[in-house]
């Protein structure tokens, strides 16, 4: 068994998102510091939150989604465990 997202977005280290507000927005890195996961997919080593999808702005860059390329844009800080179903 393992944690698990409990929404589809990404996954990321919570600390990694203090601070992000509105006015102050954060960007973050996919495939870096956030990982695409699905409803149901394992957490990926090193994160415990999971931002919704709908949370989130995409910024595509050169390369493909997803390659490391791309960043996203969020708008507030998540907490630890925030769309985790945990272990068991």
């Amino acid at each position: 068994h393992y944690h698990a997202a409990a929404m589809d977005g990404y996954a990321v280290a919570a600390e990694r998102t203090h601070g992000a507000t509105e006015t102050s927005p954060k960007r973050l890195v996919v495939g870096v510091d956030a990982m695409p996961v699905d409803t149901g997919d394992p957490l990926p080593p090193g994160t415990n939150a999971v931002i919704m999808i709908e949370e989130t702005q995409l910024f595509p860059g050169d390369e493909p989604a997803g390659s490391g390329g791309s960043t996203i844009e969020i708008m507030k800080a998540s907490p630890p465990w925030q769309y985790v179903r945990p272990l068991g």
